[in-house]
């Protein structure tokens, strides 16, 4: 599945909730960030999200492009 949207100020976060998949995500466009305390972790331009336990929140400035995969566990 594709994505392309453009996000800005205060609409630049998205939650990523638990939901029993495997994601592969490839992401082009503007950096995206892993918001955690502390201090926000920059994401690689690819990166898997693995089986979650709790919803995490990605923050992104600009156009947001990104291509994903599901898999089953």
């Amino acid at each position: 599945m594709g994505w392309r949207t453009p996000v800005h100020p205060p609409n630049d976060t998205f939650d990523i909730t638990p939901d029993s998949m495997i994601e592969f995500v490839f992401s082009l466009g503007t950096p995206c960030y892993l918001r955690t305390e502390p201090a926000e972790q920059l994401l690689p331009t690819c990166y898997i999200v693995g089986l979650l336990d709790k919803t995490v929140q990605i923050r992104a400035n600009g156009l947001l492009k990104t291509l994903r995969a599901r898999f089953y566990p």
